[in-house]
Parts: C-alpha cells; sequence; structure tokens
C-alpha cells in the first residue's frame, strides 16, 4: 500500500471541494480502522497481521493526506492567478484623465533651473553632457546651445495631478500633409492641449520641423524628451516614454526611437510602416531606414503599428506606389515591413492593430509579434468603427494620448495618480 501513487492526480479547479470532501471522509474512515486483540495467546501469534494493517493504515492516512494538500493547493493557485490580468484587461482598466493644460512654471523642478534670459522671460535649462538645453516657457520654443529647434512645442500636463514623476511621457510628432492639408472632415483637432488625457504630452505643433534642423534632428527630439523627464523626476523603473506619430511622421517617429538608445521604451506608428532602404522602400518620397542595421535600434522596444483599413500602405509597396491594389497586401509596405521587424528585432514585442478584417494578417508569425485587432476600440475611441482613411490618423493620435493605452504604467495601473 502507498507504493502506486507515482501518477497524475487531474482535479479540475472547480472539483477542488468535492475532492477534498472525499479525502477527508475516507481519513475519517481509516483513523477508525484499527485491530486490537486483547486475548494475550491470539496477540501472541497474531502480531505479525495486527503490523502489517496498522502499518498499511499508517501509509493510506498519509497518501490521502499528500493528496488532501495538493487539492487544497489547486485553491491557493487559483487565487493568485485572479491576480494576474492578461493585457487586454490590463489596457481595459479606468485609467483617470482630465484637460490638458499647458505646464507652468510650477511644473518645471528644481525651480533653480529656471533662469530669466535677455529678453525677460524664463527659461528652463537642462544640460546633458556637452550640451546645453532650454524651453522658453512662456513661448513654448526649445533651443538646443542656443539655436531653436522644433517651432513651437506644447509640453502639457493634465489637471489635478500632484506628482508627475508617476505619469509617462508621450511625444507627439505632429504636422501638416505634404500638399498643406492639416485638417480632414471628420478629424478633431490634435494639438494635445484641446483634449483630456492622463500622461505628460510633448506636442510639436509643427512636427515638420523634426525633419530640417541641421544639427541632428533624432538627438534633438530625445533632448526634449530627457528635459521633460528631468522637469517631471519621471520614474523610468515604472513608467515609459512613448514616441507617436501619423503619417510620414509615424515613420520618422520609428526611425527616431531607433536612433537614440534606450530613450523610448515604445514607438506607436500610425498609417505608415518600416520602410528599409535596398529591402521594401521605394527609394524617394517615403520616409526609410537607412539599413537594416539601423532598424535594428529598435530591437528591444515595444513597436506598434495602428492602421485605418484603407490606408495605403497596407496596399501599396515600391512597385504599386502609385495606386491601391487590394490583392496586396502581403507585398506591401506595412506587412513586409512588420516582416522585417520580426526578423531583426527578436527582443522588441510587435503589435499590429487595424480595422481592416483581412485574412492575411493572420499570416504574419513570429515569437515576438501579436496580431490584435481585437484593440482597436481599446487603443483608439472608434468604438462604432468609423475611422476608415489616411487622415484619421489625426484622431488616433489623440485617441493614443487620451485614453488606458498611453497612460498606462506600474503606477496608473493602480490608480495612484487618481
Amino acid at each position: 500500500m502507498g507504493e502506486n501513487l507515482d501518477r497524475t492526480i487531474d482535479v479540475k479547479s472547480e472539483m477542488k471541494d468535492e475532492f477534498t470532501s472525499n479525502y477527508n471522509n475516507i481519513d475519517s474512515d481509516m483513523s477508525s480502522c484499527k485491530i486490537h486483540v486483547s486475548n494475550p495467546i491470539v496477540k501472541k501469534y497474531a502480531g505479525d497481521v495486527i503490523s502489517i494493517i496498522n502499518n498499511g493504515n499508517t501509509d493510506i492516512t498519509g497518501d490521502i493526506n499528500t493528496a488532501t494538500t495538493l487539492v487544497q493547493s489547486i485553491g491557493d493557485i487559483e487565487e493568485t492567478d485572479k491576480t494576474i490580468e492578461d493585457d487586454t484587461l490590463n489596457l481595459t482598466k479606468g485609467i483617470p484623465t482630465s484637460k490638458l493644460k499647458d505646464a507652468d512654471e510650477s511644473f518645471f523642478q528644481p525651480p533653480e533651473n529656471i533662469v530669466k534670459g535677455k529678453d525677460g522671460k524664463n527659461y528652463y535649462v537642462f544640460q546633458d553632457g556637452d550640451n546645453t538645453y532650454k524651453y522658453n516657457i512662456q513661448d513654448k520654443k526649445f533651443y538646443v546651445n542656443d539655436k531653436e529647434f522644433g517651432g513651437i512645442i506644447h509640453i502639457c500636463i493634465p489637471e489635478g495631478v500632484s506628482d508627475y514623476s508617476k505619469l509617462n511621457t508621450i511625444t507627439m510628432l505632429n504636422g501638416k500633409e505634404k500638399n498643406g492639408q492639416s485638417e480632414h472632415n471628420a478629424t478633431v483637432q490634435n494639438r494635445a492641449e484641446t483634449f483630456e488625457g492622463n500622461s505628460i504630452v510633448i506636442s510639436f505643433e509643427n512636427g515638420d520641423m523634426t525633419f530640417n534642423p541641421s544639427n541632428g534632428n533624432a538627438d534633438n527630439v530625445a533632448a526634449i524628451t530627457k528635459l521633460v523627464n528631468h522637469a517631471a523626476n519621471t520614474d523610468l523603473s515604472k513608467c515609459q516614454n512613448i514616441i507617436t506619430g501619423g503619417s510620414r511622421l509615424g515613420a520618422k517617429s520609428l526611425r527616431i526611437a531607433a536612433q537614440t538608445g534606450d530613450i523610448y521604451q515604445t514607438v506607436v506608428c500610425v498609417n505608415n510602416a518600416i520602410l528599409v532602404n535596398g529591402e521594401n522602400s521605394p527609394g524617394s518620397g517615403k520616409e526609410s531606414f537607412a539599413s537594416l542595421e539601423e532598424l535594428q535600434g529598435l530591437n528591444g522596444k515595444n513597436i506598434y503599428f495602428i492602421s485605418t483599413r484603407n490606408d495605403s500602405n497596407i496596399y501599396k509597396d515600391r512597385y504599386h506606389n502609385q495606386g491601391i491594389d487590394r490583392t496586396n497586401i502581403p507585398n506591401a509596405y506595412l506587412y513586409t515591413g512588420i516582416e522585417l521587424a520580426i526578423e531583426n528585432c527578436p527582443d522588441s514585442q510587435i503589435y499590429l492593430v487595424e480595422n481592416t478584417g483581412r485574412e492575411e494578417f493572420k499570416e504574419l508569425t513570429g515569437p515576438n509579434f501579436h496580431y490584435r485587432p481585437d484593440w482597436w476600440s481599446v487603443i483608439t475611441n472608434d468604438s462604432e468603427n468609423k475611422y476608415d482613411e489616411h487622415l484619421y490618423y489625426k484622431n488616433i493620435l489623440r485617441d493614443i494620448c487620451s485614453n488606458n493605452f498611453g497612460g498606462y504604467n506600474e503606477y496608473t495601473a493602480n490608480f495612484v495618480n487618481k
């Protein structure tokens, strides 16, 4: 007895109470199953039998106690499992939002970093290595070694928050389309100071400025993010820096994230794709990585692609750049760019969120790739699935900055800032 319990006990969690009760009943029965011999003559000759039975009783009771303990452990595991939520539940937590406003002087800490310029205006000054960065709090302009960069840059903070160190920082590249279109009859204004949020949002009023300066645009975009982290005393062990942009500035945000080391933990490209020269890039007119080596700068980051169903990057490739071929998805910019990321960024987590409903995207596979069309109404505020054309990237940029996706971190998930 007891020697044959080297086997699996298959118990479903909902059966644990029944099994525990049954084991306890058996244990009770066994405890009453004792042999007592009072006649000394019989006892003399029955010793071996008594010993065998009583030892067997002990073995059975021990085995039953072990089984009972294992079954009861299911309850402990089940309770622990209840505290582990999947990523979808994390994103749907109700992280509070409030109206975003331009940061005033009280945001910029420590106060001794605020100096008065020759023009009589206050600047927040931040030194990083050999570079001096200054932000004109009144005019909302940023300077790198006294050279202006980026045009008007809003640093927006949510009202009612007292501890900014517990908030993510979202660097949002805004800008006009090449043809000068800045609005669309179905879009909203995507300047951060016009909507609610739960993060610190750096909003470039003219994101095209990030293309032009001669003294290193990627480093300078990263510098304004670092300045904000310094002013807010951001706890980057629990919070994150996110960079995002739409259309060609979406592709630009990918390259900036790759070129600036570990400044950005997450990059979100809206209605564009990864393009790499010599691989899937048309060679001109599209923001492209110079090489696969440059693309590998994204390795280890969270990379999100969010695409509306009629965005041309889903259908066009370098050979069909002038028209849309809806049968061309596996050869087009978005699909092939994700393939390049899967292969060249093995330590990244790569996500595709789109609302086309096309089966081709299910064929994209990789241990670091996640196809999540079910997140469409979680990451965007498009619960009615109305976002279809390219220019809806403006709405999605707003949504990223104002919903749970942009605000989620180890603090806000537990409502520290409410």
